[in-house]
């Protein structure tokens, strides 16, 4: 299996690519220097991996920042999301998505 890991430097991203080489799974760990996540033309050269299976470990976090550059928030935790699972519903991949349990709109309704 290939794999590629977004996120590869964080600590769940590091963390499958720790469990996916266990497996003896060929991996494309993509970080901060392989893509730049607010630039889908830069997932180009990961792609051309031709990945079975993408994980989508990245993330612009923290609720200060987000709201201070909410258009980067919307490019690296909506934008390149959609990009990458658009992706893999094109080319028949498995696409796998680690989230968050924050959730960020602009209703001032009470949070369960």
């Amino acid at each position: 299996m290939k794999a590629l890991v977004v996120g590869a430097t964080g600590l769940v991203g590091s963390a499958i690519i720790s469990s996916l080489k266990l497996t003896g799974a060929e991996v494309f760990a993509a970080g901060h220097k392989e893509i730049e996540l607010t630039d889908p033309k830069s997932f180009v050269k990961a792609l051309e991996f031709n990945p079975d299976v993408i994980f989508n470990a990245a993330v612009f976090q923290g609720v200060e920042p987000c709201e201070q550059d909410p258009e980067k928030a919307f490019m690296v935790n909506v934008h390149s999301t959609r990009v990458l699972a658009q992706y893999c519903g094109e080319n028949n991949k498995t696409f796998v998505y680690i989230s968050t349990e924050a959730v960020f709109d602009e209703s001032n309704q009470p949070r369960l």
